[in-house]
C-alpha cells in the first residue's frame, strides 16, 4: 500500500515546458526525444519530491517504492510524460500525434542487431538496412485560419420605397408607371432627409456655448 501519490494530473509547468521544447523545434518528435529533452529544461518551480513511498506485502515485508528518474523536475518520468502530461495536451488540442515509416539510422539498426541471436543477425542484417519502419511522432497543432469576414452587402438608397426590386414580370408599361413611382418616392426622401440634416445642423449650433458673450470687453474689464 502506498502511502503518498505523485500529482496524477498534468501541472501547468509541466505543460509549459513541453510547450518550450515545440517552440524551439521546427520538425516534429519522438516521445523519446521529446523526454530528453523536457528533462533538460530548467522549471521555474522545480518539484518539492514527496516522501519515500512503501509497500507492504502480505508477509509483513515492507518495500521502499523506487523514485522516479527525475523526482525534482516537473516532468518526473517517460510514464508520467507519456501517459498523463501528452494526451492532457492532445485533448486540449495543442498537440497530436501522427504515424509515419521512417528508414532506421545505423545506430538504429546496431542496437537492434544487438539484441538477436547470431543467426537471427545474419538473416535479418541487410533487410534492416533497406526496410522503414513505423513511427510515431508529435508535432504542435496549426491554429485554423480566421474565418474571412463576409462583405457587408450595401443596401441602395430607396430600397424601403421599392429601389432595386425586380420588375421583369410586368409589362413595358407597367414597368415605367413603376419607376415613375418610385422615383418621385426616391425625390420625396431625399427632401426629407436634407431637411432633418438641416435641423440637425442648427441644432448642434445652438447648443454650443457662445464664447463671445461671456467673454469680458475691453471696457468692462478696464472698469
Amino acid at each position: 500500500m502506498a502511502v503518498y501519490a505523485w500529482t496524477p494530473h498534468a501541472t501547468a509547468e509541466a505543460m509549459r515546458l513541453v510547450r518550450s521544447v515545440f517552440q524551439s523545434r521546427t520538425t516534429p518528435l519522438s516521445t523519446r526525444e521529446l523526454y530528453k529533452l523536457v528533462t533538460q529544461q530548467t522549471p521555474q518551480t522545480p518539484v518539492d519530491p514527496p516522501p519515500p513511498q512503501v509497500s507492504v506485502k502480505r508477509a509483513g515485508v515492507v518495500n521502499q517504492v523506487p523514485y522516479p528518474p527525475h523526482p525534482e523536475h516537473p516532468i518526473r518520468s517517460m510514464r508520467y510524460l507519456k501517459q498523463v502530461v501528452l494526451p492532457a495536451m492532445m485533448a486540449n488540442h495543442e498537440i497530436e500525434k501522427f504515424h509515419t515509416k521512417v528508414t532506421p539510422t545505423e545506430a538504429e539498426i546496431a542496437q537492434r542487431l544487438a539484441a538477436m541471436s547470431k543467426a537471427q543477425r545474419k538473416a535479418r542484417q541487410s533487410s534492416l538496412s533497406s526496410s522503414a519502419v513505423d513511427a510515431w511522432f508529435w508535432r504542435t497543432r496549426s491554429a485554423p485560419p480566421p474565418k474571412p469576414k463576409e462583405p457587408k452587402e450595401e443596401k441602395p438608397y430607396g430600397e424601403e420605397v421599392g429601389v432595386g426590386e425586380d420588375w421583369s414580370h410586368l409589362n413595358k408599361r407597367r414597368q415605367r408607371a413603376r419607376e415613375r413611382k418610385v422615383g418621385e418616392a426616391v425625390k420625396f426622401m431625399k427632401q426629407v432627409d436634407a431637411v432633418r440634416r438641416s435641423a440637425e445642423r442648427r441644432a448642434a449650433l445652438a447648443a454650443q456655448p457662445e464664447a463671445s458673450s461671456s467673454a469680458p470687453t475691453p471696457l468692462q474689464s478696464s472698469s
